[in-house]
């Protein structure tokens, strides 16, 4: 493509604006950016002026076809009499007279985005009005190309013509010889040093020339048969890099590359200030958030901390009335008062309860009122915290819904109040260890009513015996039922050491058990109750989150803008070597 380069680093540039413009897109700082930016991309794209002159008979039509790889007069591009034509892109084929020397002509084809083309029908009928349009293109021009034909070279009209205006004309003037495929290389080489002598005895300058043969590049381009060899031997090769040359080095087009680059770093600091001022508000944002979330933490915590008194104090009493029980449970789980249970007609197994404290005091219900109490007046005060917190660091106005009214606090004092409640009259039913004396009681009745009975006949036996004067065998008798209450005694003290030492086991736990539900308790209710905010701080949470994530794909795009920046405008620094 002729003028790759250039075009490359003007599409880098473009794409750089583009990035630019959504980067002032983001940062909302108000219209006048992008309409800026969108200035500097339309002025990107005005397109390189070539204008081509030469007479009827030198095929320029041809040359434009492979200059520009389309067959123009299937895109509507025929010579018109007595007129220049002005070939510009449109996204249909158009034909305007504009003047009764000139007309223009949309072309939907993509060369001509980025050249416009001026084809001078005819030398040798420049005249008067023809001459006027002619000069005011030939003057504005990027590079002007004179065709001559290397079978006519030395026609008047187009010699006559350039000495009349040469004067006017830049430094980007080449000739292009036509049909020099049609003459010998020595015959070629004269020509070319007929016009070289002929350029400095008229117009006082030498300009390049080009060898070309349009038939053949035109051939090579519409087929692709032999492509290489057909341009090699079109010598468009040549012509194409000399083009895009001049390209490259336009100072027009260079100047404006650079006053489009550094236009554009201008507003990438102005956009890179305030996308750093939106991230220092986003930075204090969330600093603010992370402040509210810690003090709910902490809050939540001490007011945890504060009602964990009333577990404590449960507690304590809890493990009071374990003492007592076991008191009571030590003085029934003895041999002496199994034997003389065995006495008593009306002796019960629930002896055990008696002496327990079935129910919570009064004084740890003033505890979970006082706990309630601890509850709504932390929360509260805190919702009245995270109110001003919202409002002067974040801007938001939180709703009646942050602080719950005297009706919700009424019931949730209620439900708490009896959850409490509820675990320590479990707890405390729990010390009923009736079920787990009973068998271990009944059996030691058991074995004593056995010890009873055998000592009891072994003290007839005795009595017996020595009213019979059987006096040895009385003491031994005697001796039987001492032995028989000692030996028989011991499984029932051993089984009612064994029944104590369960219920000591069972009843040490209780105290610290309820403690952790009673604790656990709390810490749902705290908790609960302090997620409230958590509501109410959700959609600021999410709001920076995704602020957070813009920030980082805007900074990535921040960092790559500069970068393609700072690049361009090191390639096109004074004294940077461009490629050709």
């Amino acid at each position: 493509m002729i003028g790759q380069d250039y075009f490359d680093r003007r599409a880098r540039l473009d794409s750089a604006l583009l990035a630019l413009q959504g980067i002032a897109a983001e940062n909302s700082q108000g219209d006048e950016p992008t309409a800026t930016i969108n200035g500097l991309i339309e002025g990107l794209k005005v397109p390189f002026l070539l204008v081509m002159v030469g007479e009827d008979d030198v095929e320029k039509s041809i040359l434009l076809n492979a200059l520009t790889g389309v067959d123009l007069s299937k895109a509507g591009v025929k010579p018109a009499p007595e007129k220049n034509l002005f070939l510009q892109h449109g996204p249909i084929q158009k034909r305007v007279s504009v003047a009764t020397t000139l007309e223009e002509v949309d072309v939907p084809e993509d060369f001509f985005r980025d050249f416009s083309v001026v084809d001078i029908t005819a030398t040798d009928s420049i005249k008067k009005e023809h001459h006027e349009t002619a000069v005011r293109f030939l003057s504005t021009a990027d590079l002007v190309i004179f065709v001559f034909s290397a079978l006519n070279p030395w026609g008047s009209s187009t010699w006559d013509f350039l000495k009349m205006i040469h004067q006017q004309l830049s430094n980007n003037v080449i000739f292009a010889l036509q049909h020099s495929d049609q003459r010998e290389p020595e015959e070629l080489q004269s020509i070319l040093a007929y016009m070289k002598r002929l350029c400095g005895q008229r117009l006082n300058r030498e300009f390049p020339i080009f060898p070309v043969s349009a038939n053949r590049a035109w051939l090579a381009r519409s087929t692709g048969i032999d492509c290489d060899r057909l341009l090699m031997e079109s010598g468009f090769n040549s012509l194409e890099q000399h083009i895009s040359a001049v390209i490259s080095g336009s100072s027009t087009h260079h100047e404006k590359l650079a006053s489009t680059i550094k236009s554009a770093h201008q507003i990438f600091g102005s956009l890179q200030a305030g996308f750093e001022k939106d991230n220092g508000q986003r930075m204090k944002r969330a600093n603010t958030l992370r402040a509210i979330d810690e003090g709910l933490a902490a809050q939540a915590q001490r007011t945890f901390d504060k009602i964990t008194t009333a577990s404590e104090a449960a507690a304590t009493v809890l493990q009071q009335s374990v003492q007592r029980t076991l008191a009571a449970a030590s003085a029934q789980l003895k041999s002496s008062a199994v034997l003389r249970s065995l006495l008593r007609k009306d002796w019960t197994y629930f002896e055990v309860e008696t002496s327990q404290q079935n129910e919570p005091a009064a004084a740890e219900q003033a505890d979970w009122n006082r706990a309630a109490t601890v509850l709504e007046e932390d929360v509260s005060a805190m919702a009245d915290q995270v109110r001003r917190q919202l409002a002067d660091g974040l801007n938001v106005q939180a709703g009646d819904d942050l602080k719950p009214d005297v009706i919700y606090w009424a019931a949730q004092r209620g439900r708490f109040l009896a959850q409490a409640s509820g675990i320590q009259q479990r707890a405390f039913s729990g010390l009923k260890i009736s079920q787990h004396l009973m068998p271990a009681l009944a059996s030691a009745r058991k074995l004593a009513r056995r010890q009873m009975i055998f000592t009891m006949v072994c003290v007839i036996a005795a009595l017996i015996l020595g009213a019979a004067g059987c006096w040895i065998s009385a003491g031994g008798a005697v001796g039987a039922a001492v032995l028989a209450f000692f030996v028989l005694g011991r499984p029932c003290s051993k089984l009612l050491a064994s029944a104590f030492a369960d219920c000591e086991s069972h009843l040490a736990a209780a105290p610290m058990k309820m403690k952790n539900l009673l604790d656990q308790h709390v810490r749902d209710e705290t908790e609960n109750l302090y997620e409230r905010f958590n509501k109410v701080l959700q959609p600021v949470r999410e709001q920076l989150d995704e602020q957070e994530r813009k920030r980082v794909t805007l900074q990535r795009q921040i960092e790559n803008l500069d970068r393609i920046l700072q690049e361009l405008a090191a390639e096109l620094r004074p004294g940077a070597n461009l490629p050709a």
